[in-house]
């Protein structure tokens, strides 16, 4: 938001634009549900100029906000103008020392909620069940990836760009289980026509509630 606008389509459709309309409109749906839901942002308005430090008080934010899950709404751009379709993204654990940072960043209060437990005695055991979150998000990354995929698969019309691993920043360095989604190219002209209909945002989220709604219905 704000002042970080690079991607925009032909016709002048900024993706800030898409992932906000999609993202409230999802918001509404969860809430309706009875789903407690926290947005980085709920207008148009960067978090810091600088692009790395609003991505590090997003991840502060949902950190501090310890949800169940973290979904990043995104739409896509590409110099081929043939490229479009969805994408999802799971974080990519390519390194241990990003693994040792998440675990020593847990504080024992902050474990215990997430294990529901009501007390962690010694830091050994902190270490192990700091582990023990860290081993669950990646389950329930691709459990809710896996959701998404199979809903936007039957309800879209466009391309299937499956599911990948990536190291983006937020998703990487988030300590709740962490989904980034790529709505569709904003640089493929069918895409773009897409994106800019108001019934085609609705069903995004949509789709995007059934799945997230079929996740918690398997955590409950």
């Amino acid at each position: 938001g704000g002042t970080h606008a690079e991607n925009r389509s032909k016709s002048g459709i900024y993706e800030k634009e898409v992932n906000l309309d999609v993202s409230l409109r999802l918001r509404d749906l969860l809430e309706a549900a009875g789903i407690d839901v926290v947005m980085t942002r709920d207008g148009d308005y960067h978090l810091a100029p600088n692009v790395r430090d609003d991505l590090d008080k997003r991840v502060d934010m949902a950190n501090r906000e310890m949800p169940d899950l973290f979904l990043s709404i995104h739409t896509n751009r590409a110099e081929n103008t043939d490229a479009r379709g969805f994408e999802i993204f799971i974080p990519r654990d390519d390194s241990s020392a990003v693994r040792k940072a998440k675990i020593e960043a847990m504080s024992r209060a902050e474990i215990a909620r997430r294990m529901g437990r009501s007390e962690i005695r010694t830091s050994r055991e902190a270490e192990r069940l700091a582990g023990a979150v860290l081993d669950l998000n990646e389950q329930r990354e691709k459990i809710l990836a896996e959701a998404i995929h199979a809903k936007f698969k039957r309800g879209l019309e466009t391309e299937d760009r499956g599911i990948k691993e990536a190291g983006f920043y937020v998703i990487k360095w988030s300590r709740s289980p962490a989904v980034l989604v790529e709505l569709e190219f904003l640089s493929n002209p069918a895409g773009e026509r897409d994106l800019a209909r108001s019934a085609h945002r609705t069903k995004l989220s949509q789709l995007l509630a059934e799945a997230v709604l079929l996740y918690f219905k398997r955590f409950d």
